[in-house]
């Protein structure tokens, strides 16, 4: 029986490329390589192949194949869907199921045919006459979300038109970006934001929030913005997020900063969160022992430093800079140790806010929100409508 091979593919070799195709080709999908192996493969018998084909062993062994066997692999319509990739179904032993083994092994025979797609999309821009989907919602908000959306959702109403905003970082104000483009999308409200991230400018872009630079917006209307701790006199610490350098930044530029945060973030004394310090690279060892040094003398119940790590390697910022966290339990002197801090030599800045915040907006599990106004020295009770949270819930990843 006349065998041939399709054209312009090569007989030999364990995978083989087919035939340049026109127009684009097709990206290759985890759930088309696991269809593929699993579906297409495992009817075959794995001790015969094609004739003078080279055969991989459980061990790692090549050994050469006897004679043709059956019929075709049966993953034709795989190889048809993506023709851009043949495999030869024979090699494929259970040792190759393992998805990071079979890419290793792709990029040794055939670089310019491994191109999975298996880096997370990018968000896409905000079309307003796109038709919109409803994101999808658990059946029930947690407790800590749903103090996070009511904080984030009362400071949302502090916005005017036209205002220039600050966007802060984390997950409650990632709860606020969403909310604010709720009532851009639906208020048809104009506002500029001025992101302290790079994932919070990727969020508000893909919402349908104008992003401009500092630099563009030149000063501030309302900076909202969660914290990591705030104490009675609205002294904050920030930078669980890795953005303090930024958020600092925004906040200073700002007439008035709205810290949105739930109930657990109050404390009597600053300190239990880590305090963030963001530091040069070059010589941070060194800035490391000066910052010990100096916590000698301040009014302190911990002194351990640790770098703040991603992996195995030390976590960068926006700034490519790296984080040292200060476990200090308590801060007696927040004032007097932010200044002692930022003196020394590698130090870009630490994460104590102080006579920075105006307002603070605390959330609660129920749906209770309280307005507080430092200046005034007022506070407001209410509570928000939950049900609107099911038309802006989405996956915040933070």
């Amino acid at each position: 029986m006349d065998r041939r091979e399709p054209s312009g593919v090569r007989s030999r070799g364990s995978v083989r490329a087919a035939a340049p195709r026109q127009g684009r080709k097709r990206p290759l999908s985890a759930q088309a390589i696991h269809d593929g192996l699993t579906g297409g493969f495992a009817e075959q018998d794995l001790g015969r192949s094609r004739a003078g084909a080279s055969v991989m062993g459980r061990r790692g062994r090549v050994r050469r194949a006897g004679s043709d066997h059956g019929k075709d692999p049966g993953n034709n319509g795989w190889q048809k869907e993506h023709g851009w990739l043949e495999w030869n179904a024979e090699m494929c032993v259970q040792d190759a199921l393992n998805f990071e083994f079979l890419q290793l092994w792709l990029r040794l025979l055939s670089p310019e045919s491994c191109r999975f797609p298996l880096a997370r999309p990018a968000l896409r821009p905000y079309n307003r006459d796109a038709p919109q989907r409803r994101p999808r919602m658990p059946a029930e908000l947690s407790p800590i979300d749903t103090a996070k959306f009511a904080a984030a959702r009362r400071a949302v109403d502090l916005v005017q038109d036209g205002m220039k905003l600050g966007l802060g970082t984390g997950s409650t104000a990632a709860w606020m970006v969403r909310c604010l483009a709720e009532r851009v999308r639906e208020e048809g409200l104009r506002v500029q934001g001025v992101p302290t991230s790079t994932r919070t400018a990727e969020l508000a872009r893909a919402l349908g929030i104008q992003v401009v630079t500092l630099d563009e917006a030149k000063w501030l209307d309302l900076t909202i913005d969660g914290a990591d701790e705030f104490d009675a006199d609205f002294n904050l610490i920030k930078g669980g997020g890795a953005a303090l350098l930024q958020e600092k930044i925004v906040a200073t530029a700002s007439d008035r900063m709205v810290v949105i945060a739930d109930a657990a973030k109050e404390v009597a004394h600053l300190g239990a969160f880590p305090l963030p310090v963001e530091v040069i690279p070059f010589g941070w060892q060194s800035t490391k022992m000066l910052i010990e040094e100096t916590l000698e003398g301040m009014d302190v119940l911990g002194r351990e430093v640790t770098l703040r790590l991603s992996g195995d390697a030390p976590l960068l910022t926006d700034e490519k800079n790296y984080i040292l966290d200060l476990h200090l339990k308590r801060i007696g002197e927040p004032r007097q140790l932010g200044v002692a801090l930022n003196q020394i030599a590698g130090v870009v800045e630490n994460g104590l806010f102080i006579d920075i915040c105006d307002t603070v907006v605390v959330g609660h599990g129920d749906g209770r929100v309280s307005l507080r106004d430092l200046q005034s020295g007022q506070a407001e009770e209410g509570s928000i409508d939950l049900d609107r949270a099911r038309n802006i819930f989405a996956d915040l990843g933070d």
